[in-house]
């Protein structure tokens, strides 16, 4: 261990192996329990610290860190507190452990006595700080956390809950250079265990160094726990970076007692937490019922996985082992249509959707692709709700709005039935709080009225009433929800990006009065003015205020399809299969390049 922690030393200090060596007795050891912080936003900085063994979260708050926000993460071989120790400010953020940790640290003193006789090392700190604050405002993809430690934990040892364990871990192991770390076959892969047996109260440094190494060996570890609170099942729960529970919806929903003291130990919060529903076969045919498991458990996620449905274990295996697509459809109105034909480009090349989210008109798409039941069906839900509904057509004396809303309501009753956490593939939408300006976040509820308050754009449709409480358009505040989708277990990001950055010229110098544009266009030999009507000017005006703000989120998608759907008026739907087939064909073109990039990439 010394000559790995000489190692580090020298890398970050930017010395020899000799000044390293002389550099170590400056350094004293320190150890952090999962759960622990390391310090927190506000303290005195006058150390720097050099990560040997564990994670650690950074958080930007000086209390619980439900109360704060995620910033990122530090993994072994990175350090924290430069800014501190170089500076003598008080912390800028809070470091906590999420697994059980070895430091070395140094104090200002000390370093001051070590840059003097090697200058370097300060300079290298320096350096480093300048690189990690240039990552920040260079437009690169925001913090993720990645999945190297996984726990899988039953909330019952029922038969079927084993078998779907082996089934995931199966599938894991056929895409991802895997290490199975189960209590009762340690020995089979070679762990240390002079001090250890399924039944110690704990885990032993020697063992804890060993799984530390593997990580580095191994794309991912699976730990494998039974449902119990045993010392392996807390060890398990501190060191990964998810842990997926995983019930049987046929059982009851109320935490067993042993759950409860699990979760109530200290550390085991800081993974991210799923839960994972087995629908046994026989059962209803729609998923019915999720609340209530979700208001019992309250994990960050959940997942469905349906008796037979091998959809539903393969999306599992990819949010798991993070390898799963988010798909990110954007508003554009009628234009918003094209996401139909993307839809199917994306099925026809077998790239599967693991998480939707969406704005405007593309929350409502995107919820239609939600139900896992193919492009036809999307075809058909959009078609006759959008298009056959008339959902754009119910004019009204214009107190509140052009539209009365009233078939936009009653089509997505109609053909968006159920709740968002039903449906089988994971799904959020966007809308805006007309009193504050505040995004809502839509991922519980039914699924109509949250789609359709994302479309409820002002002035063209009337608001809608959430939790008594005006709401309006999702494009308002959020027209590409990227950075909500990159805080869900996602590697891939697609975007669809319906904005337009063509300029057009008119001709003529002032705009001709609403009489003259009119009858242009109805009688043939007056002139036709280029003008918008007045549901595109409150849709453009709309899109225009946020037009920047996309351009620069756009840097988080790893792939963005833009169809060229200029030509198409926003509120144009009868020409839906115009604008659908230039969707299929500009996402099959998209694909196509970025398949061909991701193959030489390799």
């Amino acid at each position: 261990m010394s000559d790995k922690i000489k190692a580090l030393i020298a890398h970050h200090l930017n010395l020899n192996p000799e000044q390293a060596e002389e550099a170590l007795a400056s350094f004293k050891p320190v150890s952090v329990n999962s759960g622990e912080w390391l310090f927190r936003q506000g303290d005195e900085g006058t150390s720097l610290f050099l990560l040997v063994r564990g994670r650690l979260q950074v958080w930007a708050s000086d209390g619980d860190r439900e109360d704060g926000r995620w910033l990122g993460e530090v993994r072994a071989g990175e350090t924290v507190g430069e800014i501190g120790l170089l500076t003598g400010q008080p912390r800028t953020a809070g470091i906590q452990a999420s697994r059980d940790s070895q430091l070395i640290t140094i104090d200002q003193p000390a370093f001051e006595t070590l840059s003097t006789r090697y200058p370097a090392a300060a300079r290298a700190l320096a350096g480093g700080i300048a690189t990690r604050l240039q990552q920040r405002t260079s437009g690169d993809a925001g913090p993720t956390r990645r999945i190297s430690n996984l726990c899988l934990l039953p909330l019952n040892n029922q038969p079927e809950i084993q078998q779907l364990v082996d089934d995931l871990i199966d599938d894991i192991s056929t895409h991802v250079n895997v290490l199975i770390v189960d209590p009762d076959r340690l020995d089979e892969i070679g762990a240390p265990l002079a001090d250890f047996s399924a039944s110690s109260t704990d885990i032993p440094e020697t063992l804890k160094s060993w799984l530390d190494k593997q990580e580095s060996e191994y794309d991912m570890c699976i730990y494998r726990c039974q449902a119990t609170d045993s010392a392996w099942t807390r060890f398990a729960v501190r060191q990964s970076d998810m842990v997926a529970k995983v019930a049987r919806t046929a059982d009851s929903c109320k935490p067993s007692s042993w759950h409860q003291s699990l979760v109530d130990t200290p550390g085991s919060k800081l993974a991210r937490n799923c839960l994972i529903l087995m629908h046994p076969a026989g059962g209803p045919e729609v998923i019915q019922g999720t609340a209530e498991w979700l208001d019992s458990y309250e994990p960050e996620f959940h997942l469905h996985v349906r008796d037979g449905n091998s959809n539903d274990l393969e999306r599992t295996s990819r949010i798991l082992s993070g390898r799963a697509v988010g798909l990110v459809l954007s508003s554009g109105a009628a234009r918003g249509l094209a996401h139909v034909g993307i839809c199917r480009a994306l099925h026809d090349a077998n790239i599967p959707v693991d998480w939707i989210g969406g704005s405007s008109i593309g929350a409502i798409i995107g919820g239609g692709i939600a139900y896992d039941l193919g492009p036809d069906d999307v075809d058909h839900r959009v078609h006759s709700g959008v298009v056959k509904g008339k959902s754009f057509s119910d004019y009204t004396w214009p107190a509140v709005s052009l539209l009365a809303g009233k078939r936009m309501r009653r089509n997505c009753r109609k053909y968006m039935p159920g709740l968002i956490e039903d449906l089988p593939i994971p799904y959020f939408c966007v809308s805006t709080n007309l009193n504050d300006g505040r995004q809502n976040l839509h991922r519980r509820g039914a699924l109509a009225l949250a789609a359709g308050a994302s479309a409820s754009l002002p002035g063209l449709l009337p608001p809608t009433v959430i939790d008594q409480q005006l709401t309006v358009d999702g494009a308002v505040v959020n027209s590409l929800p990227i950075n909500e989708m990159r805080q869900m277990p996602v590697s891939k990001v697609i975007v669809v990006d319906l904005s337009s950055s063509e300029s057009h010229r008119v001709d003529y110098k002032e705009l001709p009065s609403g009489w003259r544009i009119q009858l242009g266009r109805m009688l043939p030999f007056i002139k036709r003015y280029r003008a918008p009507g007045i549901a595109s000017m409150l849709l453009k005006a709309a899109e225009l205020g946020r037009l920047e703000r996309d351009r620069r989120k756009l840097a988080l998608a790893d792939l963005i399809i833009r169809p060229p759907i200029k030509r198409f008026g926003m509120t144009e739907t009868r020409s839906y299969q115009d604008i659908v087939k230039v969707g299929y064909e500009s996402a099959r073109d998209a694909i196509d390049q970025w398949l061909v990039g991701a193959k030489e990439a390799s």
